[in-house]
């Protein structure tokens, strides 16, 4: 058996999504600070909001998957997961790759990874990610049962949609949350 790597997600991405929610946490604690008022309504919401929009991020990783599985980091360390453990393998396009958990906690049963900007998500969207290419051609023994499938239906209409709405949900939380935290800092006065 060759002891071939295939490149997981880039570092680039994965430390603007860290920096990302690092930035919310912050944001948030200092909104926590108590300022002499009692806790506002909008203060609970945007606490929720900030939770949800790091926990989304949290699926963010990097790395690399040989014949035993995939070595990603999510954070500081390099996890492992074997192949036995992985459901399915979704993509869009070259760049962005899914993997989707038998089982485990729910806000981490699934890894996504971006090998590239945003601005390139539309280059090559029919063509299959290095790492699917990879499985179908080594063929690790561990991997057999693993669904491989493109995300959406096999229109590149819808599979662009689903890429623009797995953009724009991020986006728009963070506009939302932009907005709640001036209102909120403008009524402490």
């Amino acid at each position: 058996m060759s002891q071939s790597k295939v490149a997981i997600g880039s570092v680039g991405y994965w430390g603007a999504m860290r920096f990302s929610q690092f930035f919310i946490t912050c944001v948030s604690v200092l909104f926590l600070i108590p300022g002499g008022r009692p806790f506002p309504w909008r203060l609970a919401l945007i606490l929720v909001w900030c939770f949800l929009f790091a926990a989304y991020l949290d699926s963010c990783i990097y790395g690399f998957a040989d014949e035993e599985g995939v070595h990603f980091r999510r954070y500081i360390s390099m996890q492992f997961v074997p192949w036995t453990k992985i459901g399915r393998v979704s993509w869009f396009g070259s760049n962005i790759l899914s993997f989707h958990l038998r089982a485990g906690n729910l806000l981490r049963r699934e890894m996504n990874a971006n090998s590239s900007s945003s601005r390139s998500i539309f280059y090559n969207i029919e063509e299959e990610p290095e790492l699917v290419r990879w499985l179908l051609v080594a063929k690790p023994s561990a991997a057999d049962g693993i669904e491989l499938r493109p995300w959406g239906t096999e229109t590149i209409a819808s599979r662009k949609m689903d890429a623009v709405l797995k953009i724009l949900v991020p986006v728009i939380s963070a506009a939302i949350l932009i907005w709640f935290l001036i209102t909120v800092y403008s009524a402490r006065g």
